[in-house]
C-alpha cells in the first residue's frame, strides 16, 4: 500500500520514509523515520506519510499520542500542524 502512494525508502539516495515496529501492531506503536536532503524535504515526507496513514485509518476511530503520562495529542491535530509547518517552509 504505501510503495503505491511513493511512501518508501529508496536504498540507493537513502532517502525517504521508514517504518519502525517498536511493539506488535496490536500494542499501538509505530515509529517513523523520515530522512530527506534538507528540511523541507523531510517534511514533506512526514506530511505525505501522515497523509497516507490518516487515509488509511478507520475515522470512526480517534488516533492519540500519549506525550506524558497526563498529555495526549490527537493524530488531526499534529497533521493539521506538521501542514502548516510544511507550507510556511514552503513559502
Amino acid at each position: 500500500m504505501c510503495r503505491l502512494e511513493n511512501i518508501s525508502y529508496d536504498l540507493e539516495t537513502k532517502l525517504g520514509t521508514i517504518f519502525l515496529l517498536s511493539d506488535s501492531l496490536q500494542g499501538g506503536a509505530l515509529g517513523m523515520i523520515c530522512i530527506g536532503k534538507n528540511k523541507k524535504e523531510c517534511l514533506k515526507h512526514i506530511c505525505t506519510t501522515f497523509n497516507f496513514i490518516q487515509t488509511q485509518t478507520s475515522s470512526k476511530h480517534e488516533i492519540v499520542f500519549a506525550i506524558d503520562r497526563d498529555d495526549k495529542l490527537s493524530f488531526k491535530d499534529l497533521a493539521s500542524t506538521l501542514k502548516m509547518l510544511f507550507k510556511k517552509m514552503k513559502n
